[in-house]
């Protein structure tokens, strides 16, 4: 984890903010680009569509020493340490270590190929820690940028001053083992949400003992609600590979933009064949006969009241729809979804939910309880120590 800026790195801070500040193309691209994410999309969209290109896919363009990064580096540390006193800590904003540790992601992404001292030609970067390896490994002399520095640089000003999640700006998360693409239509999935698989692992796993060998349940559908970006839906599909003989997965979301995005992961991280995904609110585009062996969700959970609390992050760019949980304490969806659960869960089925924090949580395992139709209803923790996520087996 980075520290705040060191006595070594400020010597070099007045050259490099000099060397960045005087590039014309920089002040250019400046003037022309500084607009809404709105310009900033359509630079990035796939010809003839409209799913945005992952910055790190895009092709290699720009060769740079290796001293030109270590510059911008150090640039977008400082200025990053000069904007840090208008986030606001209290509101979940990022830290200086944070924003630090996102410039090195932005690093990374944007290196496409490497070229060592003494060598004529690049050699693809095949998941090397550039950072690490020009401290570390044989001696670096160039990098082959997929954008350029003043591009990079014109970044890193939204994502401070505008306060855009890195995510949306590079169209690009890494979430669990996978590599997803994003935009402002769908909800940036977060590390915590990853239990969610863990916890239908567990079950999994359990199921493929020798005790449950008879079971109907490993063969059954699993559905994902308010898919997003599909994250959880592509997820699951690739663990039912291991228990089902014809895994199969359902997806929904009632908006058709992320729809789309979902369909474009789904089909990207090779899952195509298991999941399907349709457009709606819920279960309501299903057939009423679909029952299934597993659900998971994520759904908007946020009270309405708390909405202009969040982060700008959140509140200014992620899709209120996703996020907006309605009046009360935010728990109306929620038990919408246990409601419905109870006719769409196969006897023994498994319901896994995120939510707000452990008020909400105790809301939804209450329901359940009180539903009479589920056992081993738990409240579980997230990597924080919230309780936070809801999971319960549907009775036999």
């Amino acid at each position: 984890m980075f520290g705040a800026v060191t006595k070594d790195e400020l010597k070099h801070v007045r050259s490099a903010s000099r060397w960045y500040t005087q590039s014309k193309l920089f002040l250019r691209t400046q003037r022309k680009t500084l607009g809404g994410v709105g310009s900033l999309r359509s630079q990035t969209s796939r010809t003839g569509g409209s799913i945005p290109s992952k910055l790190v896919e895009r092709e290699g363009k720009y060769p740079v020493k290796v001293v030109e990064v270590e510059n911008w580096r150090l640039w977008a540390r400082t200025l990053a340490s000069a904007q840090i006193k208008n986030f606001n800590s209290l509101d979940g904003s990022p830290s200086i270590e944070n924003l630090f540790r996102e410039i090195d992601w932005l690093i990374e992404d944007n290196v496409a190929a490497i070229r060592h001292m003494g060598s004529n030609t690049f050699e693809s970067k095949k998941g090397i820690l550039v950072l690490r390896e020009t401290k570390f490994g044989p001696p670096i002399d160039e990098l082959m940028l997929r954008e350029n520095i003043n591009f990079m640089g014109m970044l890193w000003k939204k994502r401070l001053v505008d306060r855009i999640p890195l995510q949306y700006l590079t169209n690009t998360v890494h979430w669990r083992d996978l590599r997803l693409t994003v935009s402002t239509s769908v909800l940036i999935p977060r590390p915590e949400t990853e239990l969610l698989i863990d916890y239908a692992r567990e079950v999994l796993q359990e199921l493929k003992s020798p005790v449950h060998h008879d079971s109907y349940l490993p063969e059954g559908a699993w559905i994902d609600l308010g898919t997003g970006s599909g994250a959880l839906a592509i997820s699951i599909a690739k663990e039912l590979r291991n228990v089902a003989t014809c895994p199969r997965v359902y997806a929904t979301d009632i908006s058709v933009e992320a729809a789309e995005i979902a369909k474009y992961n789904i089909s990207e991280n090779g899952v195509g064949n298991i999941v399907t995904i349709t457009t709606g609110s819920w279960f309501e585009p299903l057939d009423t006969n679909l029952v299934f062996s597993g659900i998971l969700s994520n759904p908007p959970y946020i009270p309405t009241h708390k909405l202009a609390s969040l982060q700008p992050e959140v509140v200014l760019h992620e899709p209120h729809i996703a996020l907006d949980g309605g009046t009360n304490q935010g728990e109306t969806l929620l038990i919408n979804i246990c409601k419905d659960s109870i006719s769409r869960l196969l006897p023994g089925g498994f319901l896994a939910l995120e939510t707000h924090d452990l008020e909400q949580a105790n809301i939804v395992a209450e329901y359940l309880r009180n539903a009479a139709c589920f056992w081993n209803i738990r409240v579980r923790r997230d990597y924080c120590g919230i309780g936070r996520f809801v999971t319960a087996r549907k009775n036999m």
